[in-house]
């Protein structure tokens, strides 16, 4: 049913709105059943945290081949992802608004990326290029 509801959406933009407002009732309510997977209890943000991904594909190809996968759901502002221990395996996409953002994760949770499982939830905080659209960038970075 979700996945008819993005398609119908990317062909009918005039229907974004109504989805995304629908999407976040659900994500506010107590006992409600959060539609899709992988959202946990963070709310809907710009900014996709994309994990077990595959490591050994170097920055700059898994960089483009997100790019590639995220830009069929809505402009894509950044990728940003590292190859530090810590850090391997995982990135954050920051698309342009919320509703782009969650027909992303729904559409590719779970889905085979470059030969694992993509996890998708949301970041939980606000990224800096979108802080910096936002104009709160310098109270941030306090």
């Amino acid at each position: 049913n979700l996945p008819l509801a993005v398609a119908y959406l990317h062909k009918f933009p005039g229907c974004f709105l109504l989805f995304c407002v629908r999407v976040r009732r659900m994500s506010e309510g107590d006992t409600a059943p959060r539609a899709g997977g992988g959202g946990g209890d963070l709310p809907p943000n710009n900014t996709l945290y994309c994990n077990n991904l595959n490591d050994k594909i170097k920055i700059g190809d898994l960089k483009k081949e997100l790019y590639l996968l995220m830009t069929q759901f809505g402009p894509v502002l950044d990728i940003v992802a590292q190859k530090t221990p810590k850090k391997r395996g995982q990135a954050f996409v920051v698309f342009r608004d919320v509703a782009a953002a969650a027909g992303a994760m729904r559409a590719v949770q779970g889905a085979a990326f470059l030969g694992k499982a993509l996890r998708v939830q949301y970041a939980k905080s606000k990224s800096d290029a979108i802080a910096e659209i936002d104009g709160d960038i310098a109270e941030r970075r306090r």
